[in-house]
């Protein structure tokens, strides 16, 4: 009897380990990043439910990006986790102490110190790539519509189209509010880390031919709907004839502190 392996069996063995484990790691992968997308989709569903709240609470009106002017002259932001936290509290977290910096310092923010430790806020989304940046900062995630400015903050039971009006939406890393004025860069662009194997965060639309490139933004909607919109979708300043800053996508109500909003409004999109 043979008690033996001979050394060609063992080496037809190890290839057919290693075939079938090529043969895998795509469909782990792709498990891997739909579960993460689902826990991103998971967050705005709980964002959405906070900002209804708020807005129960606020006479029926929209969450601003902050109650005043300047950054000086306000008490309450949307994105903030402190004594300055609007929307914080209505994802049952108890507002931190004026000046902490810890992993929730702002809502959807990533951290990493200089002495390269990393900490998350809990509504990060698992797909970002933050550590490719390099950066020794807090850096954003999420994107309020900008048009939600603090003198252009009107009831929800006035905005036109509310299922086709974004309300936050996944943005880049600087600002905490996402914008149609420049998504030809990354200053207040959109983010579109989902069905996008080469996402980077510092990617940018810098010419009109990127435009379409394939990927997916979280954001949810007036009407407090989530959705997974396709990049080209989302209105914005780079394609041919559009006027995407009046575009339903940017624009909830038809009249606002713009005067050419009520001429230039369009569903279009």
């Amino acid at each position: 009897m043979r008690k033996h392996f001979t050394l060609i069996e063992l080496l037809v063995v190890i290839a057919i380990i290693a075939i079938l484990a090529a043969m895998l790691l795509p469909a782990l992968n792709s498990a891997r990043e739909k579960a993460r997308t689902i826990k991103c989709t998971g967050n705005f569903g709980q964002l959405s439910k906070a900002f209804a709240l708020y807005s129960d609470d606020n006479q029926e009106f929209a969450v601003p990006y902050r109650n005043g002017i300047q950054h000086s002259q306000s008490n309450k932001d949307w994105y903030s986790v402190d004594s300055r936290a609007a929307i914080w509290p209505y994802l049952g977290y108890v507002p931190l102490a004026s000046g902490t910096t810890t992993d929730t310092y702002y809502i959807g923010a990533y951290r990493r110190t200089y002495s390269g430790i990393v900490s998350t806020n809990p509504l990060t989304c698992p797909s970002r790539k933050f550590s490719s940046l390099g950066l020794t900062t807090t850096v954003y995630s999420l994107g309020l519509n900008q048009v939600l400015w603090y003198n252009n903050v009107y009831k929800l039971g006035t905005v036109a189209r509310p299922s086709r009006s974004s309300y936050l939406l996944e943005s880049t890393y600087q600002v905490p509010y996402s914008s149609w004025e420049d998504i030809s860069t990354t200053t207040n662009s959109v983010a579109f880390p989902h069905s996008n194997p080469g996402f980077r965060e510092q990617d940018s639309l810098p010419t009109g031919t990127l435009v379409n490139r394939p990927g997916k933004c979280n954001a949810f909607f007036f009407d407090f709907h989530v959705e997974a919109v396709d990049r080209p979708k989302i209105p914005n300043n780079l394609k041919p004839g559009s006027d995407a800053k009046y575009s339903s996508f940017w624009r909830p109500w038809k009249h606002d502190s713009d005067p050419d909003t009520a001429a230039k409004w369009n569903d279009n999109w």
